[in-house]
């Protein structure tokens, strides 16, 4: 009997989507971001195709089009990948940020523009408002613009800012699950629901 892989198992790792934007000599942009705007794009509620996804994937990286097969096949495979986490009642989602081998001034920055891309991406798929948004919505999306313009705290120990790091990576990850949880309440109709973090 076999098993049928799920879009989960093919999911690019950060630096695969990092040698895609090398590799498509598209510099200004990081893949924390590209993946930060995907996921902005899919919390948002509108209808957000494979296509559309691609097409705003090129626009980001600044590029026409794609020079590699390689490079189409890991951003199919990020759209759809991140879908079935967001999707998936175990609440599988995790952020596409960097490893612990990169320094923590790095892992911040990358963090920051991956609210960056969040935002770009929520703010141009959706046709929200103020009104439109919950208090918890709104109340998230500014804390996501403040994480957006984080930086390391020169007068924390490592051991500390490796700890706000993590609180606030988690913070990130739970607000968008609660995002996508409340614009696509027929795909999340389970009795849980991702509860939001508070930010301190």
């Amino acid at each position: 009997m076999s098993v049928e892989n799920s879009p989960e198992d093919f999911i690019p790792e950060y630096y695969e989507i990092a040698d895609v934007l090398v590799a498509e000599d598209s510099m200004s942009v990081s893949a924390a971001e590209v993946h930060g705007l995907l996921c902005g794009y899919l919390t948002a509620g509108a209808d957000f195709t494979q296509e559309r996804w691609m097409f705003a994937a090129l626009e980001m990286m600044d590029v026409s089009s794609l020079k590699h097969e390689s490079s189409r096949i890991a951003l199919v495979d990020l759209y759809e990948g991140v879908l079935s986490q967001m999707n998936n009642p175990d609440f599988t989602f995790r952020l596409l940020l960097p490893d612990d081998d990169l320094s923590l001034n790095e892992r911040v920055t990358a963090l920051g523009s991956w609210c960056q891309g969040f935002l770009v991406g929520f703010g141009l798929n959706g046709a929200h408002t103020d009104s439109s948004l919950t208090d918890d919505q709104l109340e998230a999306l500014r804390d996501l613009e403040q994480i957006s313009w984080v930086e390391l705290d020169q007068d924390e120990d490592d051991e500390e800012n490796e700890n706000g790091l993590m609180e606030l990576q988690e913070y990130v990850r739970m607000a968008t699950l609660m995002f996508f949880s409340e614009s696509h309440p027929v795909e999340n109709s389970g009795d849980t629901d991702p509860e939001q973090p508070v930010l301190h």
